[in-house]
């Protein structure tokens, strides 16, 4: 019995420690990014209701981004928040607030050399003129740029 009863002990220890060296490799390394601003004029835009054609004004709040180096540049998660507001006395009930989030990258000598367009969908409650939601996106960042971000799109001239 005493054999094992320590083998079990020694068993349940080791699979304590692998266990615990297991959570701690799916974490990833971050490290510094690079430099990531919301351009001014594009962190606050004002937008019609898709429900009521009403003005509701989107604007950054937070932002937090999180990079991971590899050869080529950067994994970023970027973690940010937004403030949706309306004027409730022209509409009170919920409201669904789709927007555009654009990420440039651009180089040493201010050239952009790519860019992303994400879609995120907010929401209103029903009886509040403001909302606060938050948003995540996971993008990658190219060798030797910034990020440079706005709400909204870019429009393709015809």
């Amino acid at each position: 019995m005493m054999g094992i009863r320590s083998i079990s002990r020694f068993t349940v220890a080791g699979l304590a420690l692998l266990g615990l060296s297991a959570c701690s490799t799916f974490e990833p390394e971050y490290t510094a990014c690079p430099d990531v601003k919301a351009v001014e004029g594009a962190e606050n835009i004002v937008m019609a209701s898709p429900a009521t054609g009403h003005a509701i004004t989107v604007r950054f709040d937070d932002v937090l981004a999180k990079c991971v180096a590899r050869g080529d540049g950067y994994d970023l998660k970027l973690d940010f928040a937004v403030v949706m507001r309306r004027d409730l006395s022209l509409y009170g009930k919920v409201e669904e607030v789709p927007f555009d989030l654009t990420l440039a990258f651009i180089d040493a000598d201010d050239q952009v050399v790519a860019r992303s367009e994400h879609r995120f969908t907010g929401y209103i409650p029903g009886m509040i003129a403001a909302s606060r939601p938050l948003f995540s996106l996971n993008d990658e960042i190219p060798s030797g740029t910034r990020v440079v971000m706005g709400l909204g799109r870019k429009i393709e001239a015809e």
